[in-house]
Formats: C-alpha cells, structure tokens, sequence
C-alpha cells in the first residue's frame, strides 16, 4: 500500500496531466481558468461538497421506508455496510484458499 506522500504525489501527477490534456485542447480555456480560479480558496469546499453529493446518490436507490430508518438511525448505514464489507472479504479469502 502506498504511503500518504507517495499518493499525494501520484494525483498531483494526474491533475497535472488533466490540466495538461485542458490546455493542450484549448490554452485559452486553461488561461481563463487559471485567471480565475488561481487564488480561489473555495476547491476544498467544492471538492467537499462533491463528495457529499457522490455518497447521496446511494441513498436516492432506497425506497422512503428505509430512507426514513436511516435518518432515525434504526439502521446504521455504515455499520451495514461495513458488515458487508468483512463477510465479502472473507468469501473472497475463502474462494482463494480452495
């Protein structure tokens, strides 16, 4: 597994590509967005607020029933998920060791 550095650094590479490929496919575009977006301190609150939406748009599957189970905390969503998460881990182990 890498270390906190070594992937900061292997998604700063890919931004950088991705700002590359931007401004190779239109420099005026990319010096547009630098101009305006160079000193904006609001990416961490973007980048926040996309993942937040990113994590809503499981529960917009579930019907209101559990929907509202979850919001009283009846279900504990990740605690479920996490169940989930060991016993698929430990099938895929099993499978493995046959």
């Amino acid at each position: 597994m890498k270390n906190d550095n070594e992937r900061i650094a292997q998604k700063t590479e890919h931004m950088k590509d991705y700002l590359r490929g931007y401004g190779r496919a239109d420099s005026a575009a990319l010096q547009a967005f630098n101009d305006a977006y160079l000193n904006c301190a609001s990416w961490a609150d973007a980048a926040r607020a996309e993942l937040s939406r990113r994590r809503a748009r499981f529960v917009t599957l579930l019907d209101d029933e559990t929907l509202d189970l979850i919001a009283q905390g009846a279900i504990d969503l990740p605690a479920i998920a996490a169940q989930v998460a060991a016993e698929l881990d430990a099938q895929a182990r099993n499978r493995g060791a046959l």
